[in-house]
């Protein structure tokens, strides 16, 4: 993934920026009031273009992985610093207990991050991505998130699902009426798999 990551920024210049708490508190900020105007959801799509378009980072769509490498998260985005560094700004939502994640080059975290795979971008068929190659398995991500989901539930990345919990329960809070119904759907099916959980039903101010 660095490889490929210097190759993006290669093509295109981006810029550096100070990860401080000044920082972190901005982020969280605009993605709190990005959540809440849009209704609920990560809104990795609009925080990444709000950061590249006023910050001038680097914009990437990735799929996440868990560390076997298996797909967790399709359709994902991130930002990249000169650096080669990976920002995720709405880490939150996979449930592992992450807010605004920095991952340096280097990072034993850093592969858990990769290019997306579909049925015209992946290995063999693009070059730049042909040191995954090994690991293509003709199938793409979004197919292969839909698979594992229905076969292991809800949140299956997660061993102590908490945080993921918690992260549904305050999109609830803010969602329209169809998608509270979705969360509260995902919700309890985390905590039918989970003896022991309590899932708080939605409802209440956002937990921001």
């Amino acid at each position: 993934m660095e490889a490929f990551v210097r190759r993006e920024l290669s093509r295109e210049r981006c810029a550096d920026m100070t990860i401080d708490a000044a920082t972190l508190e901005t982020i969280r900020r605009v993605r709190a009031e990005i959540r809440v105007e849009e209704g609920g959801g990560g809104m990795c799509h609009l925080v990444t273009e709000w950061l590249n378009g006023d910050h001038g980072l680097g914009r990437l769509g990735v799929t996440y992985l868990d560390r076997t490498g298996e797909v967790v998260i399709s359709g994902h985005y991130v930002n990249l610093l000169a650096d080669g560094s990976i920002l995720d700004p709405t880490a939150d939502q996979t449930g592992e207990g992450h807010d605004v994640r920095l991952l340096r080059p280097g990072d034993p975290e850093y592969g858990r991050y990769r290019p997306e795979f579909d049925e015209e971008y992946h290995p063999g068929a693009c070059p730049e991505l042909d040191a995954w190659l090994p690991f293509w398995s003709g199938e793409s991500d979004y197919l292969r998130q839909d698979k594992v989901t229905r076969e292991r539930g809800k949140g299956w990345w997660v061993e102590d699902p908490g945080a993921l919990l918690d992260y549904y329960s305050g999109q609830a809070n803010i969602a329209d009426p169809e998608y509270r119904k979705t969360m509260q759907a995902w919700i309890d099916d985390i905590v039918s798999r989970h003896p022991g959980i309590g899932g708080e039903p939605a409802g209440g101010p956002p937990p921001f």
